[in-house]
């Protein structure tokens, strides 16, 4: 009887290894687009999920009839009576009522042992579909049932036509015992928790920006690229265009790349793009001005009295200086000139903050602040978060800078940066002149030239070089032949060792990406979804 049991399991993980390979990539596609990364708990637990699963059908479905033109079966395909085992087991053990001793013969017996193992088939089921999925218990049972009936299907049909008949009976009695099984499977899931950590937790703490872009992901890409590629190449070759495998490599993997942000299907598939390397884009000129806005002791906006906070009348605040006994804000000017920043006249509604020296070597400082009824100095501009001076050159006190507008107070409001305490249209051009140097692109942006030098190396010298050997060799004379043959074979017995080397040492660069100063990066924004729980 348990040979009978143990010779489909042997065939199911004889099986495992070939369909663990087909499964293997879709699996990694999926992976890398829903979470951004494999994580090892949650590969393992699918894999044996894979592993369950053709165990399962195996059981169901061995051993085969001998030939496709199998006999009907004698006793009819159908057995619906719920509860017909018990009367399978009353009649074919040999338990004696009243005899204990006799009780233990049950265990060994066909009809008993049936049950027990139809049972047992779905327990994992519903272990692992609690565990993962995360579904409650209606669904469950659905599933238990669908995956019960799905056996009990394919043996009724003849695994849908291979056989002229069924070649074993659908059983009422088998979908019951199948979806008891995935029932007590999910209560059973409680322990599994217990072994393995929480599914929805698996995520937390993972910061992907620090994540290398591996090399399986990378040939995972390259693969679906490549697959591509020959398609391009052959309609190129078609439409005869000269130099079809130069047009169609350049089309691909440097103008689309350029186009899409270092992005081609095989990498937009697996979710990462390239990029340039770290340290090598330019610095934006915010950066600069910020920089050298610290350089200066920080006179920009954060040195702006009571910036991001409430600055009441009971409190001084000062700007380098001290709040003066008439009211006004006087500063000893952040550069060390002579010039001072102050509030012409007392604390009023409708004054204006006017600089009478300030900084810029060649830019006008725009200020947009005034001081509010209450002894507020409320700022509406965003140069409280941008950065409110703009520098290019060192402190020139010779130059007068002035106020271009002037705005309301807000008597109402009691701090720097309030987004009601003057109207939009007294936004500065200094801070239009930050934002469209910030918005003018990604420094990390890869360029043309960056894309021709790197996958130029890489598809029209490297494998250029094998292509010119495979199909035009002949073209050249023996000798010639004979050298750019051993050329080819050494240049590519050196990348295969260049390849493992960087693959063991886990470099994430190879040589054509140094030189180029090119690198992967993930691009990946979980959602707020993955990690919440399911109801």
């Amino acid at each position: 009887m348990f040979e009978s049991y143990l010779f489909p399991i042997a065939y199911a993980f004889m099986a495992f290894p070939v369909a663990a390979l087909f499964f293997t990539l879709p699996f990694l596609v999926v992976q890398y687009r829903r979470h951004g990364y494999i994580n090892k708990v949650r590969a393992f637990v699918l894999y044996l999920f894979l592993l369950y699963l053709m165990n399962a059908v195996f059981l169901v479905m061995l051993p085969l009839p001998a030939t496709r033109h199998n006999l009907p079966l004698s006793a009819g395909t159908m057995q619906l009576v719920p509860f017909n085992f018990i009367q399978d087991i009353l009649r074919e053990t040999s338990v004696v009522k009243g005899v204990p001793s006799t009780y233990l013969h049950l265990l060994k017996e066909r009809a008993v042992l049936q049950v027990l193992f139809n049972v047992l088939l779905t327990v994992p089921f519903g272990m692992l579909v609690r565990y993962y999925f995360r579904i409650g218990p209606l669904r469950c049972l659905l599933l238990s049932f669908l995956l019960s009936l799905f056996f009990e299907v394919t043996q009724l049909t003849g695994i849908y036509g291979l056989y002229d008949h069924a070649y074993r009976v659908f059983d009422v009695d088998d979908l019951m015992t199948n979806t008891l099984g995935g029932m007590i499977g999910f209560l059973a899931a409680v322990w599994l928790s217990g072994l393995l950590p929480r599914i929805e937790h698996l995520d937390k703490g993972v910061d992907l920006s620090t994540k290398r872009v591996s090399y399986t992901r990378r040939g995972l890409a390259f693969m679906f690229d490549f697959a591509i590629c020959i398609i391009l190449m052959t309609i190129c070759y078609t439409l005869r265009i000269p130099g079809a495998y130069f047009v169609s490599t350049g089309l691909y993997f440097i103008l689309l790349p350029y186009l899409t942000g270092g992005c081609t299907f095989g990498k937009w598939l697996v979710r990462i793009r390239l990029i340039r390397s770290a340290g090598t884009s330019t610095e934006s000129k915010a950066e600069r001005w910020s920089g050298m806005d610290r350089a200066m002791g920080g006179s920009g906006a954060n040195s702006v009295p009571g910036a991001g906070r409430g600055l009441g009348a009971d409190r001084a605040s000062r700007l380098d200086g001290v709040l003066g006994a008439d009211g006004a804000l006087r500063a000893n000017s952040a550069d060390g000139a002579d010039s001072a920043l102050r509030a012409d006249g007392a604390l009023g509604a409708n004054k204006v903050l006017r600089a009478d020296g300030a900084l810029g070597a060649d830019k006008a400082l725009k200020a947009d602040g005034v001081l509010g009824a209450d002894g507020v100095l409320s700022e509406n501009s965003a140069d409280g978060a941008e950065g409110a001076f703009r520098a290019d050159s060192s402190i020139d006190a010779d130059r007068a800078l002035s106020t271009q507008k002037a705005l309301r107070a807000d008597s109402s409001r009691g701090a720097i940066g309030t987004p009601n305490a003057s109207s939009a249209a007294g936004s500065v051009s200094g801070t239009k002149q930050i934002s469209n140097v910030r918005e003018a692109g990604d420094p990390t942006r890869i360029t043309l030239f960056a894309l021709i030098l790197r996958n130029g190396m890489l598809y029209w010298v490297l494998f250029g070089l094998n292509r010119m050997m495979a199909f035009s060799s002949s073209d050249f004379p023996g000798i010639s032949r004979f050298l750019l043959g051993m050329l080819v074979l050494a240049i590519d017995v050196w990348f295969f060792i260049h390849l493992v080397k960087h693959l063991f040492q886990k470099d994430p660069q190879l040589f054509y990406e140094k030189i180029s100063k090119t690198q992967h990066k993930i691009m990946f924004k979980p959602s707020a979804d993955i990690h919440g729980d399911k109801a």
